[in-house]
């Protein structure tokens, strides 16, 4: 999933979710299976317009994401991605 030129573009798919607690809450595109264990090594943490949108209508739905992937600007998390659009919502 590592691109080699890092402003490419790649599809990614998960569970979009909040982890942590508010004030400190990311939310997370989480690409492994099993959701009931926290592991981070397996969460992109989301940035980027269409934040917002993924956290209010997508939360704890299977999605495909278009984006490039960024720079964590936390050091909670080691991998970061700046979807560009919502490829499908894998629940309907």
């Amino acid at each position: 999933m590592s691109p080699k030129n890092p402003s490419e573009l790649i599809t990614i798919s998960g569970t979009i979710r909040v982890v942590g607690q508010e004030p400190f809450s990311y939310l997370v595109l989480s690409v492994g299976d099993d959701l009931s264990k926290a592991v981070k090594k397996q969460d992109y943490l989301i940035v980027g317009p269409l934040e917002k949108r993924l956290k209010g209508d997508y939360q704890w739905k299977r999605v495909k994401l278009e984006g490039m992937i960024c720079l964590s600007p936390t050091p909670e998390f080691t991998k970061c991605f700046k979807p560009s659009r919502i490829l499908s919502d894998q629940d309907q």
